[in-house]
């Protein structure tokens, strides 16, 4: 399932997507009031103010939540293709030790020195890596899914931070080193020394103030500007207000309210080569070939072609200086229709590499590990990835709780992870996945498959069934409702397909509406917004109390624009709360409301797998992934061709 992939952190590092999926944008104000649990509210959140761990946050300190993370997702490093897909293997996302995690990293690591032999990383040698997805384009600010961020995280570098892919701690990227004020809400970076563009140009503090001046630009429409741009006379309003370059080394960013991750969250800018964009247009790829033919990079690779709707090709960049200089000499992304075609190309080996939210899906993964010429690699990401079916709430019958509850005990979440997942995935309930330290499995409402109470729920809130038709307590017929998904894949139209039938035995009829990924994310998230149900996924960030940024963000996260003030205010709490235990608590108070309000009806939370032809050297399960993405920081410069 496409997903969005979203994050706090810069675009080049999200986003299901949605699909998905880091993002978003100044959206609409379209305000629309859920019914509210009356048995849980935001008034009493502890906060912890009054003891800002500024030192901690420095570069040098213990990042404050790297170590519960890396406690919790630890067991996730992968178990390559030897190790067959079991109910048991599945259930460690819900419940790793640390005695998991010690034998998977023995493992993983046995595996990985057996299938390298004496092997010794060379440079040299292309790989081809297939996808039934391709982006929509290279422009960092102009970027809101998973599959246009694999594509610009290659090619453009300059977070300052990232994740170390063993301890999950944050550390220097282009920074080399930061420091947080008292009231943890100005952070200054220091760059690296000698760090460059692709054209030996120096890159400087002015290419990120200058990156930043043109983001924030309303006529520019930055999809992320809500997420990261706050208003200053909204003194409670997560994001910076001013960025500064005193020196060419010193990035400062000022923002308007102190937050735990403030290390992370004000590292929102990926800078682009002033000297190259200067003058040239912002948006419009006809008038600035730069937009999606980027002459000069910052990462490991340098754009050589892009033939959309068939594939993109990068090279080395041997001037690579924020990453290490690649092995390989090129990779090539190639789409192809479907997962089918995707998964004969790595069987037969005209593909080295596909992953799961690439094409690769869980009925082939046993097949695949069966295969002589393919490893197959499972991970529990630090990244959770996760599907859901979300609601339109502009329409007014999604406005009822009641309904949204009886259409979530007919979804079989465990009948999905059987069948549809082939086991690889849990029920999911809320924005917190079971493998992160925030979930809460006492908090949430856990739906099973119970169609008669979901009968019952309906009746109790008169609603009635009329000719095989649901009618609402008015006596009105609910309308046929549109259900929007992707067909890039078998999942996709899987899902829609169950969810078609079980909801008409409620007297709910579905008009399901399949379509390419980026045309669906175009139908969802803009006017006249022509759809009841869209199903999506989404791949969040390591801390889960970043999501909160999705729902104030209409249309270009909060697709479904659901409201919620108690959430809206939870979610700010954490922002501000500097103890892990304490987030956790208020968390657990957002996974409440969540599982029950219902702008969602979540589905599962997946396991992270990917398929490598045996000949390319270097692949390292992680926590993070295996470079394959963003998200594993790496972007495949350790990958080599063996032999």
């Amino acid at each position: 399932m496409e997903r969005f992939f979203r994050s706090v952190l810069p675009t080049l590092v999200l986003m299901l997507l949605a699909m998905g999926l880091l993002l978003t944008a100044c959206g609409d104000s379209t305000p629309t009031t859920a019914t509210q649990p009356t048995t849980t509210t935001a008034a009493a959140v502890p906060t912890g103010v009054a003891a800002i761990p500024t030192a901690a946050l420095n570069s040098g300190g213990s990042a404050t939540t790297a170590a519960a993370a890396a406690a919790t997702t630890a067991a996730a490093v992968a178990t390559t293709a030897a190790s067959p897909t079991t109910a048991a293997a599945t259930a460690t996302i819900a419940a790793t030790t640390a005695a998991a995690a010690a034998t998977t990293a023995s493992t993983t690591a046995a595996t990985i020195a057996a299938a390298a032999g004496t092997d010794t990383p060379k440079k040299g040698g292309s790989i081809t890596i297939v996808s039934t997805n391709e982006a929509k384009t290279m422009h960092p600010y102009n970027c809101t899914d998973v599959y246009c961020n694999s594509y610009i995280s290659r090619v453009y570098a300059g977070a300052m931070t990232k994740r170390d892919p063993k301890t999950l701690e944050v550390v220097g990227a282009a920074a080399k080193s930061w420091t947080v004020d008292k009231d943890a809400k100005i952070i200054t970076y220091t760059l690296k020394d000698g760090i460059k563009w692709s054209d030996g140009k120096p890159i400087t503090s002015d290419d990120y103030l200058w990156t930043y001046q043109q983001a924030i630009k309303k006529e520019n429409a930055w999809p992320r500007y809500a997420q990261n741009i706050a208003d200053p006379a909204k003194p409670d309003q997560n994001g910076a207000i001013g960025y500064e370059a005193p020196n060419p080394q010193t990035v400062v960013v000022k923002m308007n309210t102190l937050t735990f991750d403030i290390v992370e969250r004000a590292d929102f800018i990926t800078p682009l080569p002033r000297h190259i964009w200067e003058g040239k247009d912002w948006l419009d790829p006809t008038k600035n070939s730069e937009i999606d033919s980027p002459s000069v990079a910052s990462g490991p690779w340098k754009l050589k072609e892009w033939v959309k709707g068939k594939s993109w090709t990068v090279v080395r960049n041997d001037a690579s200086t924020i990453w290490p200089v690649p092995y390989l000499d090129q990779i090539t992304q190639a789409t192809v229709e479907n997962s089918s075609i995707a998964f004969q190309k790595l069987k037969s080996g005209e593909a080295d590499a596909i992953v799961a939210s690439y094409g690769f899906t869980t009925q082939d993964v046993a097949e695949a590990e069966k295969l002589s010429n393919v490893s197959v690699y499972k991970w529990i990401s630090a990244f959770a990835s996760w599907s859901e079916m979300a609601f339109n709430f502009r329409h007014t019958y999604f406005k009822d709780a009641k309904l949204r509850s009886a259409m979530n005990w007919v979804i079989d979440r465990k009948a999905l992870s059987d069948k549809v997942y082939y086991g690889l995935a849990v029920p999911m309930y809320a924005d917190v996945a079971p493998s992160s330290d925030k979930f809460d499995g006492n908090a949430v409402e856990k739906y099973g498959y119970d169609p008669e109470k979901a009968k019952q729920i309906l009746k109790d809130a008169g609603y009635t069934v009329k000719d095989g038709k649901l009618m609402d307590p008015t006596g009105a017929p609910l309308p046929k409702l549109k259900y929007a998904y992707s067909t890039g894949e078998p999942t996709g139209p899987k899902i829609a397909a169950i969810a078609q039938q079980e909801f008409k035995d409620l007297g709910i009829e579905l008009d399901l509406v399949g379509t390419d990924f980026n045309a669906l994310l175009k139908t969802i998230t803009t006017e006249p917004f022509d759809w009841d149900i869209a199903q999506l996924g989404w791949s969040a960030g390591i801390n889960p109390e970043g999501f909160g940024d999705v729902w104030k963000t209409i249309p270009n996260l909060n697709f479904g624009a659901w409201v919620n003030d108690d959430v809206n205010k939870l979610y700010s709490a954490t922002q501000r709360e500097f103890d892990n235990a304490k987030r956790k608590e208020i968390m657990s108070k957002i996974q409440s409301i969540e599982s029950r309000d219902g702008p969602y009806i979540y589905l599962n939370a997946n396991t992270s797998y990917a398929g490598i032809n045996k000949r390319v050297g270097g692949v390292t399960p992680t926590p993070l992934g295996i470079g394959f993405d963003s998200r594993a920081y790496s972007y495949m410069t350790d990958w080599y061709i063996k032999g």
